[in-house]
């Protein structure tokens, strides 16, 4: 049977509950398979890693820690969901990414429920397979940082307070949902988790002319829920570290974005529009007729869908619009705003005019072309970055040529469910595979692991690892001994309380000599480029054991003791 948009949309054959809980274990095998395959990858993920082992081994879940000294770059929940996986799956890779792949799969399920409640169950499964094979979204899927569990924690807030708002008294209890979402946005990722859903919901209210649903906020269960949340770690945290809250808030925050750089780093503001529409390829060629047609709902006869397309408009604009003043900018910042877009594109896809076909067929066209350009140039730019083209190549064009012409197929014959479908495993598959290709034969250009264990192996029992001008945050995770830095300052060090403490963990260049000098004898690490340097500055007390490029491992000769 057809499922032609310009026919009604056929009555749902799973209800909305069990069609949310297929779409969440569906999204578990896509996102979750092989998904602790490789090690760490350098530099954020063994950086977090190492912070929730730590807290795990020692039990003080207040301070977070890194190498021994305060790391409070962020609020706690991601260390503590990682810390709770690794108690329960030991401490690997799998279980450090697992927090953050079920988070995608429930953000996923949650779009899926969010689009069929308001626009109709076609909707919602083209908006969820949408999200899923967005390439941003299924890269952050697989990697552990605190973005993807923002994510659904802004979409849970953004859904359940308008929820609240729509349904009158019967449906206050959902604005002390969306302060639980909110305040837990806060301990993963500090105020944005707040300042996102609260501003676009306000925001939407006022475009709306529904201001007066904010007298219908139970302010005190809502205010209180925010203040038992999130104030008690602030508190307890600065009372063991005293300036924390300064720092975090201030420093951490307000500094990101007044904070002056070197020019060649800036970045311009509309960086973050690019960010945006290059992390939703391949349905970036959707993004216009999407953003078209929502504003045009915005302005028709009021009803839920159309006060639905207005809050995910806002919401896309409010993140994108807060995160243009920083000077430096990184592509994960627009990912709150990636689980509107892709309700705004389902809901394109699935129209009754002819705009939703011709972007289907715009990204079949895609899909086709960079089949036949991967075709063409593939082999040649992959061998240029000493990636095996073998596996890649074939796996590329084929799906992406036999995905492009099935959605184009679909598209002209109305079967726009199974276009969308046919571009989602065209993406999907492809990445899995580069996955297998570059986790399996060069694990080294993505994650400092195997040099890592390299080193552990040449380590003597209870040595301890000196990294000479660069320390990868591997090392903290990886080695099982103690971890030194002799040269550059450790930016994860930076906080002032740390002041004092740093000897024993970190020397500058002029105390090189000495640390090399001091028995008993330390399994080293540098980068090549730096193995000059270092031999210059330690006169003769290094030995070289090993490359393992892009670093070389070494043993130091102490003086006798």
């Amino acid at each position: 049977m057809s499922d032609s948009a310009d026919s009604p949309t056929p009555p749902a054959r799973i209800g909305p509950r069990h069609g949310a809980w297929v779409v969440f274990l569906i999204a578990c095998v896509v996102y979750g398979f092989r998904l602790g395959a490789l090690g760490l990858i350098a530099r954020d993920e063994p950086r977090y890693a190492a912070v929730a082992k730590e807290m795990l081994l020692t039990g003080d879940y207040v301070t977070p820690r890194f190498n021994g000294l305060v790391y409070l770059e962020k609020p706690p929940l991601f260390h503590w969901l990682n810390a709770a996986s690794f108690a329960v799956l030991g401490i690997n890779e799998f279980a450090m990414r697992l927090p953050t792949m079920l988070a995608a799969a429930l953000t996923t399920a949650l779009v899926y429920a969010m689009g069929r409640r308001v626009f109709g169950a076609r909707e919602g499964l083209l908006a969820a397979l949408v999200l899923g094979s967005c390439v941003v979204w299924f890269a952050m899927a697989r990697c552990a940082r605190f973005d993807m569990p923002l994510s659904l924690a802004v979409t849970a807030a953004a859904w359940w307070a308008w929820l609240g708002a729509e349904g009158g008294r019967e449906s206050r209890h959902y604005f002390v949902l969306a302060a639980v979402a909110a305040a837990l946005g806060v301990l993963l990722k500090g105020p944005v988790g707040l300042v996102i859903p609260g501003l676009a919901f306000v925001v939407y209210l006022a475009i709306v002319r529904r201001l007066r649903s904010l007298l219908g906020v139970p302010w005190l269960p809502v205010i209180a829920v925010l203040t038992l949340l999130v104030i008690p770690w602030f508190a307890a945290c600065e009372r063991a570290n005293p300036g924390a809250t300064e720092f975090f808030l201030g420093g951490r925050n307000v500094w990101r974005l007044t904070r002056e750089v070197a020019a060649p780093q800036q970045q311009p503001w509309w960086h973050t529009l690019m960010f945006l529409a290059g992390g939703v390829l391949p349905w970036s060629l959707c993004l216009p007729g999407a953003l078209w047609q929502g504003a045009r709902e915005g302005r028709g006869e009021d009803s839920p869908a159309r006060r639905f397309s207005v809050l995910l408009l806002v919401w896309v604009a409010v993140t994108v619009v807060m995160y243009m003043p920083p000077p430096v900018k990184f592509f994960q910042y627009v990912m709150p705003a990636v689980p509107a877009v892709a309700l705004l594109i389902g809901r394109h896809l699935a129209g009754v005019n002819a705009r939703g076909r011709g972007s289907l067929l715009a990204v079949g066209a895609f899909t086709v072309l960079l089949g036949v350009g991967v075709c063409v140039f593939g082999e040649r730019l992959l061998a240029g970055i000493g990636v095996p083209a073998a596996p890649l190549v074939p796996a590329w064009v084929a799906p992406a040529l036999a995905g492009g012409l099935t959605a184009i197929l679909a598209a002209g014959r109305g079967r726009r469910t199974l276009g969308v479908a046919a571009i989602a495993l065209a993406v999907v598959a492809p990445l899995h595979v580069a996955d297998f290709a570059v986790r399996d034969a060069y694990p080294h250009v993505v994650t400092d692991k195997p040099v890592i264990l390299a080193a552990a192996a040449r380590a003597r029992p209870g040595e301890t690892l000196v990294c000479y001008g660069y320390t990868p945050s591997a090392a903290m995770f990886y080695f099982p001994g103690p971890v030194i830095t002799v040269g550059y300052p450790v930016p994860e060090y930076v906080f002032p309380g740390n002041d004092g403490h740093l000897d024993g963990v970190y020397y500058p260049w002029e105390r090189a000599e000495a640390v090399f000098a001091r028995p008993p004898s330390m399994i080293g690490l540098a980068r090549s480029r730096d193995w000059a340097d270092l031999q210059a500055r330690a006169r003769r007390r290094v030995r070289l054991m090993e490359r393992c490029e892009p670093y070389v491992i070494f043993r130091t000769i102490p003086d006798p003791p």
